[in-house]
């Protein structure tokens, strides 16, 4: 069975809406004309009637019979299902399981109008946006990092690491260390390849590091660790590592 759906919206002043769960004026005076049904949440068809959606955070039991309100909605259970509109949808989603064998743990708890939200769990990382799995980080300690990347240049290898950063972290990073959003688009407005944006944009970032007297390398390491992006970050020590230092039998993380 096909529903169609009907979401309200105001109309032009004098068209004569009437906002849900209104009357509509009628003469002067204060007495109130005919009342208008009307959907708090918009409307459907089925078998040629008109009934009302049900809320976010509930699913529809029964289609209406003699008005459009008389449809039957039923709430979500809590912490298992949700809806997050207005629907005519007979169940509702279930909560997505942040669980321990993905190494996900819960950020916000799934409620009957709202998924629930996941995050890796301490000391692990996830390698897209869309979040199914998290893997363990890199045990870098601050003073392996410092003696990894010392005297390490990144200038050599500023498209590689491009690559692994992308465009919004490594424009996060910039605004962490003093670059303003004026700045970006100035440097950019004239590259026509979004490709070749965040190859230049570290470029220019690792000059303003090394006319600061900073260690550049160090430096992005400890700005990525600063926002939070652990998985660039272990990425950057790595390459880099296996770029610029020879392995020894002393030097056991370039297994």
């Amino acid at each position: 069975m096909r529903f169609h759906f009907r979401f309200l919206s105001p109309s032009p002043a004098g068209l004569g809406w009437t906002p849900p769960g209104r009357e509509r004026s009628g003469a002067p005076g204060g007495r109130s004309g005919r009342r208008r049904s009307a959907c708090q949440h918009g409307s459907y068809t089925v078998g040629g009637k008109t009934c009302c959606l049900c809320a976010a955070g509930q699913r529809l039991s029964q289609h209406c019979e003699d008005t459009p309100e008389d449809r039957v909605c039923e709430y979500c259970d809590p912490g298992k299902t949700y809806s997050s509109v207005p629907n005519a949808e007979t169940t509702c989603e279930p909560c997505t399981s942040c669980t321990r064998r993905a190494n996900l743990e819960v950020k916000e708890e799934c409620t009957i109008t709202k998924d629930a939200v996941c995050q890796c769990i301490e000391d692990h990382y996830c390698s897209s946006r869309l979040c199914t799995t998290c893997y363990p980080c890199d045990k870098w300690t601050s003073q392996d990092t410092k003696q990894l990347l010392e005297g390490v240049d990144i200038k050599p290898h500023v498209e590689e690491i491009a690559k692994v950063l992308e465009w919004e972290v490594m424009r996060n990073v910039a605004m962490e260390s003093g670059f303003t959003s004026d700045d970006i688009e100035i440097l950019i407005e004239n590259l026509h390849y979004p490709t070749k944006w965040t190859p230049l944009l570290l470029h220019q970032w690792v000059e303003k590091m090394e006319k600061k007297d900073n260690n550049a390398a160090r430096e992005l390491v400890e700005k990525l660790t600063g926002l939070g992006y652990t998985y660039q970050r272990d990425r950057v020590i790595r390459f880099l590592y296996e770029r610029e230092k020879k392995p020894t039998e002393t030097q056991p993380l370039t297994s």
